[in-house]
């Protein structure tokens, strides 16, 4: 999120990394529509989602950029349905301003 101070808004920037896995039998991981950077509100709730490919189980990580894995909690809510993988934060503020990585990852 960066901030724009006349307006009071969040930006969020995504970054997205495929982990390759070594093993030929399993079909890499790959984004097939990967998170969008999105410009909201402070006070709002803002929801990312990704769609990813690959031999399964898939798991999908979400990070802030200064190296802290994001969990559930009452800021941020990450979920996943049949097709997509999701996460929510709650009640944006300043510091939620950054740039937030997605991982997916299997075995």
């Amino acid at each position: 999120l960066e901030s724009e101070t006349d307006t009071e808004t969040n930006f969020i920037n995504f970054l997205s990394q495929e982990r390759i896995n070594p093993n030929p039998s399993v079909k890499d991981p790959q984004f097939e529509i990967g998170p969008s950077d999105r410009l909201v509100r402070y006070g709002e709730t803002v929801k990312f989602q990704c769609k990813v490919n690959g031999t399964r189980p898939l798991e999908v990580f979400w990070f802030k950029l200064n190296g802290d894995e994001l969990t559930n909690n009452e800021k941020y809510e990450i979920y996943h349905d049949d097709e997509f993988y999701y996460l929510k934060i709650y009640n944006t503020v300043q510091k939620d301003n950054g740039m937030y990585l997605c991982v997916i990852s299997n075995d």
